[in-house]
């Protein structure tokens, strides 16, 4: 995909939604591995969010995408000192799952690669303009966040390189912190919002305030190390399922 970068403000989308799901097997025991049959299901639902598309007119994604340098970002926008806190904490989350480190910079600073951008929802497209030159692709991206955020990737080379998240600042706080969570997480790679995936942050249906033990488990297995940027798809779900059954 195409990286543009703007000095002030540098966004990228893709639409908003909610859930989370769990696929643990328990026993007196303590926790055991999954079984085949949950193996399978984490596998359809990795499939889903990973290599999914609900955007019309957009491509899913026919090889494995995700992040392999530090994320730089800054905050841009409306109460920043106010929701800091929380995209810290799950920045701090992601990169517990990912290895990927966060580290916010100064507004002057050069290098960031992930902007946040906290905006009232009339601003949202004009936010996202600021990244996205297509005003076709925008109003598609738009047409699916039914106010929230949403969230736009750019990447080289299936390395995911630039992104940028647009959250409406005037909706209750709760949804914008499950929000914020959503689309930092999809901007990882993970990119695709499903009913069919559940409990999960993926799920539209669904008002999930953290990730799932499921959500988990996916955030996990894309950022195993032995699955590298550019794996096609059959080869990728073949590893995660193998990946879930050994997982508790």
């Amino acid at each position: 995909m195409r990286w543009r970068r703007t000095a002030a403000i540098l966004l990228v989308l893709a639409a908003a939604f909610a859930g989370g799901f769990v696929f643990v097997a328990a026993s007196s025991g303590g926790v055991q591995a999954r079984t085949a049959e949950e193996a399978d299901k984490l596998t359809r639902f990795f499939d889903i969010v990973v290599f999914g598309n609900e955007i019309p007119g957009l491509a899913p994604a026919e090889r494995v995408r995700k992040w392999t340098v530090p994320i730089r970002y800054k905050i841009a926008g409306t109460n920043v000192a106010e929701w800091r806190p929380v995209i810290q904490r799950h920045a701090a989350t992601l990169t517990g799952l990912t290895g990927i480190s966060y580290q916010e910079i100064g507004p002057k600073e050069a290098g960031e690669n992930l902007v946040v951008m906290l905006v009232p929802r009339d601003k949202m497209a004009e936010a996202g303009a600021l990244v996205e030159k297509d005003p076709a692709k925008l109003r598609a991206v738009l047409s699916q966040t039914r106010g929230g955020c949403y969230f736009l990737s750019y990447s080289k080379e299936d390395r995911i390189i630039y992104a940028a998240v647009v959250a409406n600042v005037e909706g209750p706080k709760p949804m914008l912190e499950k929000c914020l969570l959503e689309e930092l997480t999809q901007m990882m790679g993970l990119p695709n919002d499903s009913n069919q995936v559940s409990p999960s942050v993926f799920n539209d249906s669904e008002r999930q305030m953290t990730l799932s033990p499921g959500d988990v488990a996916m955030v996990k297995a894309l950022y195993d190390p032995a699955l590298k940027p550019g794996t096609p798809r059959a080869e990728a779900l073949a590893f995660v399922r193998k990946l879930f059954l050994q997982q508790p």
